[in-house]
């Protein structure tokens, strides 16, 4: 039966198959909803394999890299909606959760492209992000500042929430300095009289050093 397909019929059977493949449908599942015996199922599912092998094999590294990149950034899209679902949740956890997880996918999709040869590893020394210079850090210390200024931002939120900015309080602008104590005043040229000695009546007395 499946021999027999041609043309659009075939294409329409192999699409049919991807998808139901990437939802994780069992081959007697994918079998029963096509609607074919299992027997035609397999020689329909090596004759997809064999062709979509073929595609892959005739994609230049260019193509394969630009299907990544469309591929992830449909999984980023996912996300911001999650995002945004979230920020308005008020879910703190989860909101924090799927931006860092937006970040891995973007950070994957350089260090895809660097392995492809696609993306120049070597970038701008002087670069700087949030006034931190980043080029030099590990990935562990790069994480850890993208970590950092997600809660940053995050404590933003928390402190500020939705208000408009000319709403948020500013807080005092001038905050003076205390004073310095008494002793420790530059008193110039005068010298720091001594308190009187209880026994001298009020005068001070000077001994004779004889």
């Amino acid at each position: 039966m499946t021999l027999q397909l041609r043309g659009k019929a075939l294409r329409s059977a192999y699409a049919k198959l991807h998808s139901l493949l990437i939802q994780g449908w069992t081959d007697e599942e994918i079998a029963e909803e096509i609607g074919i015996q299992f027997s035609d199922y397999e020689i329909l599912k090596t004759k997809f394999f064999d062709k979509q092998s073929e595609i892959t094999r005739e994609k230049t590294t260019e193509h394969t890299y630009v299907q990544y990149m469309i591929e992830q950034k449909a999984c980023i899209a996912d996300l911001d909606n999650l995002i945004a679902e979230y920020d308005t949740s008020k879910n703190q956890s989860a909101y924090v959760g799927a931006i860092k997880a937006k970040s891995d996918i973007l950070d994957k999709i350089i260090k895809m492209g660097q392995e492809l040869g696609l993306v120049e590893r070597n970038s701008d020394s002087g670069r700087l992000v949030a006034g931190q210079a980043i080029v030099n850090l590990t990935n562990v210390e790069l994480k850890q500042f993208v970590l950092g200024e997600i809660q940053a931002v995050n404590e933003m939120h928390l402190r500020y929430g939705d208000q408009s900015i000319d709403q948020i309080d500013s807080g005092p602008i001038y905050k003076p300095l205390p004073k310095a104590p008494i002793s420790k005043l530059d008193t110039g040229n005068k010298t720091k009289r001594k308190p009187p000695s209880k026994n001298s009546g009020g005068r001070r007395v000077v001994r004779s050093k004889v």
